[in-house]
């Protein structure tokens, strides 16, 4: 301050502490003017002091407050971490235990229905631990949309799919009416999506004793924007008091407190569907008559997208079987190893067990795997720190797809587990289909890892492996067999004979994605083979594929001429009867 008035400054002004004449320290506001003489130079400074300790106070109070605040968020997500890790676990062994008893054939009715009452139970409280987590996400504002291309029949098709078998139990039928106007393809966030319908359908079928639910979309408009969609899922169940209907949207809230001794839930699921319908720049509203039903709705505006940016969709099947895999398992808890364990070698993979993150670089260093299942938190050395040094060693070894498995979900947790070099996540609990499925999806992507085998011939594979067509016709029955023939025969003929060019790489590598497990799962091991090459050479961007597209080509031929052969005898089966 007293070097702008000495460079010349008329008026200069600063806040500090000064101490008072009666001994006390006090914050000043001072403005200081400087006194010239009659020749101009200067001569003094007068200045005026206003005491500013009151204020300053307040300030370091709202100092505090704001710091307080901001470790009270950092403590509430340290806690939300932690709940989740400490409830997920459990519920691990509770779900996985469960899967694997339900799968017995030598246990009593009685005993099958008492588990069923246990899955049932365990899911229930893994859908309250999701919506306390994603509320608490809403609420930070840390949950972001993450819009792709996608099919809106195939989103309309795995919601049902998963909805239907609740349904069937309570003898409601479901049905889905489609606008023919409405747009194939579309751009948006399909996850957060498919969570608002199924959070929609699961509350519908919740409430619904007799009669039906329909799930409809329809076309309600076109902006500069893209297409305006009305999402719609009505009930014939006991509908909404009008007095009641403005505390449907708020968190923690239900029509009245029997509902929740009644139906169960946390009264956040659609507290959470508001949110992210808003977030996507919709509206969700309720039209319901007592006693009667309701209507939830809501409207997106969606931009259109063609096929070629929309990713295929997997075979959506309950039970899957992909080629053998070699897997290592990294996990310290015994009860989990045993579940994952049994889970892997009943669907036919040959298994290792480490439990800790040494121990797991320490096997990778000696033996080929295809895929290797990490948990996060291991005593020792934890699976991310393992994982960082799995990914600097040198040839394979350094390559294996890794899978975390873990309890952590929130987005910075797996956020980290990427950035650490981990190919995807599992999250605990989890559900038999889900890790088969991350099994069959990255170990694909491992197998491409082995080195090509150079002193053998090896004979012309089948088109069709018998023993595991076999197997799945013994798990799914003749006529649902069937079936999935002639989806995958659509499929072939809709998709496949689109990847004769190779000008949209990231198309070709996402229609043979699709194929490599739907493939397998119903024994095309050729065609399933020649698509995880095709997938894994695509990422390659120097790579030739016109080889690989003949290939996949011919094994989509040989596989459609199958199909077709065992189709047809089943038709003249059907015609002789």
């Amino acid at each position: 301050m007293y070097q702008n008035l000495a460079q010349g400054l008329a008026r200069a002004s600063v806040t500090n502490r000064i101490r008072h004449r009666d001994g006390r320290w006090v914050w000043v506001d001072a403005e200081l003017r400087l006194v010239r003489d009659e020749a101009g130079h200067p001569s003094g400074i007068v200045g005026a002091l206003r005491d500013v300790s009151a204020r300053k106070a307040m300030e370091a109070e709202a100092a505090a407050a704001r710091m307080q605040a901001e470790e009270a968020a950092a403590a509430k997500g340290q806690f939300l971490a932690t709940m989740s890790h400490e409830l997920r676990t459990p519920l691990n062994g509770i779900l996985g235990f469960a899967d694997l008893i339900q799968e017995r054939n030598d246990l009593p009715i009685e005993v099958h229905r008492q588990i069923g009452l246990i899955q049932t139970a365990s899911t229930a409280l893994l859908t309250v631990v999701n919506d306390i987590l994603d509320f608490s996400k809403l609420e930070e504002n840390k949950l972001e949309l993450a819009p792709t291309a996608f099919s809106l029949s195939d989103l309309i098709e795995s919601v049902v799919s998963i909805v239907r078998p609740s349904a069937v139990k309570k003898h409601l039928g479901l049905r889905i009416l489609t606008d023919p106007d409405a747009p194939a393809y579309v751009v948006g966030d399909d996850a957060r999506l498919r969570q608002v319908l199924l959070n929609l359908l699961n509350n519908a079928i919740k409430f619904t004793q007799i009669g039906h639910i329909v799930l409809a979309v329809k076309r309600v408009g076109s902006e500069a924007a893209g297409e305006q969609l009305r999402f719609s899922v009505s009930d014939t169940g006991i509908g909404i008091p009008d007095d009641k209907r403005d505390r449907l949207f708020e968190r923690f809230s239900q029509v009245d407190g029997s509902i929740s001794r009644e139906f169960g839930g946390t009264g956040l699921g659609l507290a959470i569907s508001k949110r992210l319908v808003e977030m996507m720049g919709g509206q969700i509203g309720v039209d319901s008559v007592f006693g009667e039903g309701s209507t939830f709705w809501f409207t997106v505006t969606l931009p259109v997208a063609d096929s070629a940016r929309a990713p295929a969709a997997a075979l959506q099947i309950v039970e899957r079987r992909g080629p053998s895999a070699r897997i290592l398992l990294a996990e310290d808890v015994a009860m989990n190893q045993e579940i994952v364990r049994a889970i892997l070698e009943t669907a036919g993979h040959q298994v290792d067990v480490v439990g800790d993150g040494a121990g797991a670089i320490m096997a990778i260093e000696a033996e080929d795997y295809d895929v290797v299942l990490m948990d996060v938190q291991m005593p020792g050395m934890d699976g991310v720190t393992a994982t960082r040094r799995i990914r600097a060693l040198s040839g394979r070894a350094g390559r294996v797809p890794i899978i975390a498995m873990t309890a952590n979900v929130l987005p910075e947790q797996i956020e980290s587990f990427r950035a650490a070099g981990m190919d995807g996540h599992v999250g605990k609990p989890f559900r038999r289909d889900d890790l088969l499925a991350a099994i069959d999806r990255h170990a694909a992507q491992g197998a491409e890892l082995q080195p090509p085998a150079t002193d053998q011939v090896a004979s012309a594979p089948a088109v069709l492996d018998a023993e595991v067509f076999a197997e799945t016709v013994a798990l799914l029955g003749d006529d649902k067999m069937n079936s999935f023939l002639g989806v995958l025969r659509t499929r072939l003929q809709r998709r496949l004979t689109k990847v004769g060019d190779i000008d949209e790489r990231n198309r070709v590598a996402s229609e043979s994605h699709t194929l490599v497990s739907s493939a397998a799962i119903l024994g095309f091991m050729t065609l399933s083979k020649a698509c995880a090459r095709l997938e894994a050479a695509c990422k390659d961007d120097g790579r030739e594929l016109a080889a690989l597209l003949d290939e996949v080509a011919q094994a989509c031929g040989a596989a459609l001429a199958e199909i077709d052969a065992r189709l047809a005898g089943v038709e003249k089966i059907s015609k002789a009867g």
